[in-house]
């Protein structure tokens, strides 16, 4: 068994993947609100991602906004479908696009889930991302750090990629094997 999972490593590590038509997202504009949109009104801050909230806001629990603009060539819309990769949200987030929203991954409220460990891969719809300047705002409600076990479950927003899904789907799979897959066989044996 050990012996297969080694291999499944190995295998992992030897694929090509493909990121460099992907846009990495390192800054976002964050405010605190619990609404269904963006705080425009709220205090903004300016953060560096990855955001690991024990860092910039110790304490809070959220949920908290981030903002992030990006321009998407004329070409991209047409040529493949685009994605968003966020290797670590913790714990539940929800994604609008140029002010609709496209995804949820949990409860906002108390009780939420942890979903630490799982990479998210989220459809950018071609009906709402444009060619030219888009904006994505991300809604995230995590814990504090002195009420979780460890750091890692801690509330925190890693870096931000977007890119065609083809090159993003394949990094998703292997963040998933790595964070999840594998220490599921590992406990189950």
């Amino acid at each position: 068994m050990l012996l297969r999972l080694l291999t499944l490593l190995m295998l992992l590590g030897g694929l090509p993947w493909a990121s460099a038509a992907a846009l990495s997202i390192d800054r976002a504009l964050t405010a605190q609100g619990s609404g269904a949109s963006f705080p425009v009104d709220a205090p903004a801050l300016a953060v560096g991602l990855p955001d690991e909230w024990s860092r910039t806001r110790p304490g809070a629990s959220g949920p908290v906004w981030y903002r992030v603009s990006f321009t998407l060539p004329a070409a991209a819309t047409a040529d493949a479908l685009q994605a968003l990769y966020i290797a670590q949200v913790c714990t539940n987030f929800e994604v609008q696009l140029n002010g609709q929203l496209i995804a949820s991954g949990g409860r906002m409220q108390a009780p939420l889930t942890h979903n630490c460990n799982h990479p998210q891969l989220v459809l950018l719809p071609t009906t709402v991302l444009v060619a030219g300047s888009n904006v994505l705002d991300i809604k995230v409600a995590g814990f504090a750090l002195a009420k979780v076990g460890s750091r890692h479950r801690a509330a925190q927003l890693s870096a931000l990629e977007v890119g065609p899904l083809s090159a993003l789907a394949s990094r998703h799979a292997r963040r998933t094997a790595l964070n999840v897959s594998l220490p599921q066989a590992l406990g189950a044996t």
